[in-house]
Formats: C-alpha cells, sequence, structure tokens
C-alpha cells in the first residue's frame, strides 16, 4: 500500500503554501500544530516537495519506529526512508552490539555522505527518523567518516593487497564467502566486499594493478546481478581507529586511568587497547568508541537539510533522564573497577546539543491543543464502534457535501458488499495510482493507526474509527544473519541458547 498520489491535495489546505515558503529560508525556525496522526502524512510531502534531506527527531524509540513504519506507506517507493536507531548496549556496558544495528546506523552516516558530497541528479534525498536517545550517541566524525570513504573506477589503478589492507582498518572482516555487510574475501585476482551502503556485494576482478571489473552479485547463489563503472566503500564499523595518529593515540591512552580497576579489568583494557591499535576487530570493541568518536549525527546534515523535532517538550526530559541513568551506571562501574577514570561518555547531553539542533533549519510540531499561532486544518473523524449503518449513511454525507472519503481497512472487501447494497460502488485496491475526485469513496486494502480529516479536502478512515481497534502489525524482524557467519564468531565459553 502505496499513498503518495494523494500529496497533490495538501496544496488546497489552507496554510501550507505559507509553511513552505518559511521552510525555504537556509535558517531558522518555524513552528506548527498538527494532528498526531496527520504527521506522517506531512512529513513525506514536505519531503517530497522539497528535494532535500530531512531528518525527524522524537522522544522515544517506538515512536520513532511508528513513524518509520508509516512514512514508508506515505512516500514513494523510491525514497529513501530510513531509520537511525538508538544503540543497543547500556552505557559503560562491555557487549557487542547487535550487528544490524551498527549497519543500519553506518547506512545513515552513507547516505548523508554520499548526498552532501554527490549529489547526483538520480540520487533521491534522504528521509531519517530518530529518536533522542540514538540523537544523544556519539559517532565517526565526519571528516574520518570522509576520508575513510574511497570509490573504486572501472580500468582504474589499485593494488589488491593494499586494498585489503585498507578494508581491514575500516572494519571489514576477512571470510571464506562474503554474505553479510561489513565482510570481504579474497581468491587470486578477485576480491569480494559487501559494504553496508550496498544492497549487494560487489566483486571486483583485478588484471595485475588495474581493476579489469566490479559487478554486484547475489550472496545466495553467487550469480552475478549488474555491472558497475564504480563502487564507493564505507566503513564497515563505527569506529576509526586508522584515523588516528601515534600522537592524538597517546593523548588517548593518556585520559584513561585504569590503575583505578580491578587486576582482570586492567588487564583487558590494556590488552584491548594494543588490539585496537593493530586495527584488530572484536567483540566488545565498541566499548572504547568514545576515545575515538566525537562526532554527532547532526553534524552529518547538509546544509540544505530540515531538521524536524517532533514535541520537543518530551524531547529534553527523555534526554536529561536517559543522562541521568548513565551517570548512575558510571558511578557504578567506577566503585566496582570495572571502568576507568577519566573514560569519556559514549552521549552527548542536551546542553551539547541545543547548539548543533539550533544552528539548522528547523520545523517544530507541537502538541495538539498548543496555541503556537500556526496550525494546519487537521481533525480527528467521527468513531463509529463498529456501527456500519451509522458508518455508511455518514459516508453517504461526505459524498454529497463535496469531500473526498478514502477508507483503509483490513476489510475491504466486506465493506465493498455493504456500500454495494446501500448504491455505492467501488472496487477495493491495494494501491492508489492517482488522488481521488471529490465526492468519490476509495477503499484501499491495509489499514494505518488513526484517520483524519483535511479542511474537508479528504476524510481517511480506517479500521480504529470504523471499528473501534486495528489490527496490531507484527514487529518488524530485523535481517538475519548468515548461520556460517553466526557460527564463525562463536568462542570458546561462549553462551549458546
Amino acid at each position: 500500500m502505496n499513498l503518495s498520489s494523494l500529496f497533490p491535495l495538501i496544496t488546497e489546505v489552507p496554510g501550507y503554501s505559507r509553511l513552505l515558503q518559511q521552510l525555504s529560508k537556509a535558517e531558522g525556525e518555524s513552528r506548527l500544530t498538527i494532528l498526531n496522526a496527520a504527521k506522517p502524512y506531512l512529513i513525506a510531502a514536505l519531503h517530497n516537495e522539497l528535494a532535500s534531506p530531512v531528518m525527524v527527531i522524537t522522544a522515544r524509540a517506538e515512536d520513532r519506529q511508528r513513524l518509520y513504519e508509516e512514512l514508508q506507506v506515505w512516500c514513494p517507493p523510491s525514497a529513501q526512508v530510513q531509520h537511525f536507531p538508538e544503540p543497543d548496549v547500556l552505557p559503560y556496558e562491555y557487549l557487542a552490539s547487535d550487528l544490524t544495528t551498527m549497519l543500519e546506523r553506518l547506512q545513515v552516516l552513507s547516505a548523508l555522505t554520499f548526498w552532501q558530497h554527490s549529489k547526483a541528479s538520480n540520487t533521491r534525498p534522504p528521509l531519517i527518523v530518530a529518536s533522542a536517545a540514538a540523537a544523544m550517541g556519539r559517532t565517526i566524525p565526519t571528516d574520518a567518516f570522509i576520508s575513510a570513504c574511497h570509490t573504486l573506477r572501472q580500468g582504474g589503478p589499485a593494488d589488491p593487497l593494499k586494498l585489503i589492507s585498507r578494508w581491514q582498518t575500516m572494519g571489514y572482516e576477512m571470510e571464506n564467502m562474503v554474505e553479510v555487510p561489513g565482510t570481504m574475501s579474497r581468491r587470486g585476482g578477485i576480491a569480494d566486499i559487501f559494504p553496508p551502503c550496498s544492497e549487494f556485494p560487489a566483486r571486483i576482478e583485478f588484471f595485475g594493478n588495474q581493476i579489469e571489473s566490479i559487478r554486484l552479485f547475489d550472496p545466495e547463489n553467487q550469480r552475478s546481478l549488474k555491472a558497475l563503472e564504480s563502487i564507493t566503500i564505507v566503513p564497515a564499523k563505527e569506529i576509526l581507529v586508522s584515523q588516528v595518529d601515534s600522537h592524538l593515540w597517546q593523548q588517548i591512552k593518556d585520559k584513561i586511568d585504569s590503575d583505578s580497576c580491578t587486576a582482570e579489568a586492567k588487564e583487558r583494557i590494556e590488552a584491548d587497547m594494543a588490539r585496537l591499535w593493530q586495527n584488530q576487530w572484536f567483540p566488545g570493541a565498541e566499548f572504547y568508541s568514545p576515545l575515538f568518536n566525537s562526532g554527532s549525527i547532526f553534524d552529518y546534515l547538509p546544509k540544505d537539510a530540515l531538521l524536524i523535532v517532533d514535541s520537543p517538550e518530551q524531547i529534553e526530559p527523555v534526554m536529561k533522564r536517559l543522562h541521568e541513568q548513565a551517570r548512575e551506571l558510571r558511578q557504578a562501574k567506577l566503585e566496582q573497577g570495572e571502568l576507568p577514570k577519566g573514560f569519556p561518555p559514549p552521549y552527548f547531553t542536551w546542553g551539547e546539543l541545543q547548539p548543533k539542533i539550533r544552528a539548522k533549519r528547523r520545523l517544530v510540531l507541537e502538541p495538539w491543543g498548543e496555541n503556537c499561532g500556526q496550525a494546519l486544518p487537521f481533525t480527528a473523524p467521527q468513531t463509529y464502534a463498529g456501527k456500519l449503518e451509522v458508518f455508511l449513511k455518514a459516508t453517504k454525507g461526505m459524498m454529497k457535501a463535496g469531500q473526498r472519503v478514502m477508507v483503509l481497512s483490513h476489510q475491504a472487501n466486506r465493506l465493498a458488499e455493504l456500500f454495494e447494497e446501500e448504491g455505492i460502488y467501488v472496487s477495493p485496491t491495494s494501491e492508489v495510482e492517482q488522488a481521488p475526485p471529490p465526492s468519490s469513496v476509495s477503499l484501499v486494502q491495509g489499514s494505518l493507526p488513526q484517520g483524519w480529516v483535511m479542511n474537508h479536502v479528504l476524510s481517511l478512515i480506517t479500521d480504529a474509527e470504523i471499528f473501534g481497534f486495528v489490527k496490531q502489525r507484527r514487529p518488524v524482524a530485523k535481517k538475519p544473519i548468515h548461520r556460517r557467519w553466526l557460527l564463525s564468531q562463536l568462542v570458546p565459553g561462549d553462551y549458546v541458547v
């Protein structure tokens, strides 16, 4: 189900053109009150209209996930809708991060970097959704990320051995077969690599020290999919020790005082630091990322990007609460001798992020009912609580008044039969190819959490209004990790469930 064909209708709403004029300025803040259920429609329409990167900050992770899923319904299939997940490990915990989480974060950094430095005509600006916890986290500095990225071109010079060595410093792991992002392999004059920013791995064939061909291939059957003229390689881990020179490395070591740790923790830290200096990756290496990562996701936003802050009155308390919880964890680790003194925090505080946020062109979405001076006329639709006769009668009334009525329901076929009994002939569809005309009703197979009425231009009605409930969507499962890769990561002493 895709509803991007409804974008033209929002131009009929009073206040939308004025909002676009305000957002066309290179900087400054605009504030807007809008119904919560209509936010995904507005955000998707703005992203489509402005043709520039858009990043939305929500208060909680569940808000981020819900908005991310709804934006995929509203944005056209060609849009780059991505979410920037929050770290899945508590601050100061010596645990390995989930591979999928790390890759999704790197994909966002790559998309923003590509847009800022290429802006090819066929590249769509990314639309990013992040929670407060994700926005707080430190990441690779932009200059280090850009310096590590490099583009390989067909016919260009390249030493295979030097490339393999360079990829290792960027976090790629050598495997017999390349199946998941962040891995590489080499067989004679052929090198395979799977950058996090690519949907498929690439096979690079060399003739001596010259690149003869670059092809994407299917990791399941090893068949070639597409020939490429070039490919850009981005970091495979969210930590780049290779960008640190010996002087800065000594400064980093001087920051931490492992003498305050237990003998076991001190021995582990010293051994880990030695491995990091040798560009060796190991489970738990992310624990040391605050020593090297001083960047913020806001640093990756280009000047023409739009930052949308959703309900700021909730974001600030959430960030302050997370900061207080992290301080308590830090104190406990220090007292237990598991954390060296002087170890930097893995996140930015609200006070540190405020200047970064204020420096961006931004739109603040206020809660419904706040008196902020500017609002778009979206209202909640009438609810029917399963009273289908009342619903059918109300639909007829809206059609007579010249309104467009769009019904999103998992019971679209049954509703079509009921409409037919009332003399309204409409066929259910799974795709909306164009905006419906006035005085019409459309039936779409699918649903959204809630509907809305847009200034009597369009009434969007869902199962929540018709029946009083919406079928709960199953949580989006993370991409599975290939078994061969998983087994290779196990070491003696690991617990397996």
